[in-house]
């Protein structure tokens, strides 16, 4: 929670003819309709609140006479003390100020970004912008041809627990693997693996198949998760030498 004072407020004709104990209290009243989302409306009642003025409610007649706030007319006519039911309206509040529907939307905004990125730390993409997630992009990619090839640059982070990221004098990336898989049984043995020594070569069906059981937040087997992300990195050192 925040309020915005601009700079020059503090040269403001109408503050500067203000005692400085008034001009305290006219941005005691900012912070307190900000903090509780009245959108600049001050209650009488509330003053007390916010200021330890000695006279809040001359003060605010003050503020009145100096076209800094406005009297709120009040439309009950069974209130018995209008005194204690007085409000005032503060002048221009919401050009500098943001509304409270404006910060309540902000706020559930940031509650679902903090949602969202808390599920996909956890493997579960199901709220993840397709267009953001390396994962959401990495099945897209293999799964579903696209017919207008992107011209947006990967920006997928790999496991930095495997693989390190590299950029050599030249600039060119190089990618520097740390876990070398055992060499799988051939091909038709039982148990066999897919071929990851040439992720090129590796069966495009069968590593969707992969990502999608890794979208759905099932386990891997350290093999299969060694031959998919070896063959997420063929293919996005794959993108790089077809955009050159």
């Amino acid at each position: 929670m925040w309020s915005r004072f601009d700079l020059k407020m503090i040269r403001d004709p109408r503050l500067t003819k203000l005692t400085r104990a008034q001009r305290l209290m006219y941005f005691e009243a900012l912070a307190y309709a900000n903090e509780y989302g009245t959108d600049g409306l001050i209650q009488y009642r509330d003053l007390r609140l916010f200021t330890d003025a000695s006279r809040p409610a001359v003060i605010a007649q003050a503020f009145v006479d100096a076209e800094l706030w406005s009297e709120v007319v009040q439309n009950d006519a069974q209130t018995s003390d209008r005194t204690l039911t007085k409000r005032w309206q503060i002048v221009d509040f919401l050009d500098d100020q943001l509304s409270a529907e404006e910060v309540q939307k902000r706020a559930e905004n940031a509650a679902i970004r903090t949602e969202r990125n808390r599920r996909h730390m956890a493997g579960d993409h199901s709220k993840c912008d397709p267009e953001r997630c390396w994962s959401l992009r990495g099945v897209t990619r293999h799964v579903t041809p696209s017919t207008t090839p992107s011209t947006t640059p990967s920006t997928r982070p790999f496991d930095t627990k495997r693989h390190e990221t590299k950029r050599s004098e030249s600039g060119v990336r190089s990618e520097v693997s740390y876990k070398h898989p055992a060499s799988p049984p051939s091909a038709g043995a039982p148990g066999a693996t897919p071929n990851t020594s040439n992720p090129s070569a590796l069966p495009v069906a069968e590593m969707a198949a992969l990502a999608d059981k890794e979208r759905r937040g099932e386990q891997l087997t350290p093999d299969e998760q060694d031959a998919l992300t070896r063959y997420e990195i063929q293919a996005e050192l794959n993108e790089d030498e077809a955009s050159k």
